[in-house]
């Protein structure tokens, strides 16, 4: 971070966990933000792509499966219930 005020400060970590190198105007949890709702719209995409070619009714409870049990997306559920921890549930972000 080139902002002299962050160089030392206890945020630095969480600048550099963020890897936010330069200074861009915003606070840490408008940079979570952004980064949530980007992963957000990533599993929507991926959603998209399981889905596709199935029956509306199999496409949800196949989705559902997927979502809660497919290893790949433990990281993404972790990282989206842990970026909102107010959050009680881990549900799909349907």
């Amino acid at each position: 971070m080139s902002d002299e005020h962050c160089r030392d400060c206890c945020c630095a970590r969480s600048w550099k966990a963020l890897g936010i190198t330069e200074y861009t105007g915003k606070s840490i949890p408008e940079h979570i933000e952004q980064m949530r709702s980007a992963l957000l719209k990533a599993v929507e995409c991926i959603q998209v792509w399981h889905n596709m070619g199935m029956p509306p009714k199999q496409a949800s409870n196949m989705w559902d499966i997927y979502w809660r049990n497919a290893p790949e997306m433990k990281p993404i559920r972790e990282a989206l219930t842990i970026s909102k921890r107010d959050e009680s549930r881990e549900d799909s972000p349907q």
